[in-house]
């Protein structure tokens, strides 16, 4: 009897870790990005559609916003810089990604707290 139980309860572990860790090998990570380098503003985008079209807005604090297009790699990864934005050391910006296949990230930096006006 406690045999039978045993072998009940380790197959119901089982089939419940099978169970629980399906969704996580098929899940899709969604789309993010990080800074890649600071001079010039360079950012790194991971977990993007294979091969998508993507359009950047980077928005400084103060300033015009500077736009660029970029394909994904066939792994979802890409790296564009900015070599014509002006950022300053205490102004916040925003990069937003935009793909045609429906992925999109942001990435912030709020304005720094030891810059602002007392």
């Amino acid at each position: 009897m406690r045999a039978v139980r045993r072998a009940t309860i380790g197959i119901a572990a089982l089939l419940a870790l099978v169970v629980s860790a399906a969704p996580v090998a098929g899940a899709r990570s969604r789309a993010r990005l990080t800074v890649a380098k600071a001079q010039p503003m360079t950012v790194h985008g991971a977990a993007f559609h294979r091969r998508e079209r993507v359009r950047l807005v980077l928005r400084p604090g103060s300033g015009a916003a500077v736009t660029r297009r970029v394909r994904a790699s066939s792994s979802g990864t890409f790296t564009v810089a900015f070599p014509t934005a002006k950022l300053g050391r205490c102004a916040g910006w925003t990069v937003t990604a935009t793909g045609a296949a429906g992925s999109r990230a942001t990435l912030r930096r709020p304005p720094l707290p030891a810059c602002l006006p007392a």
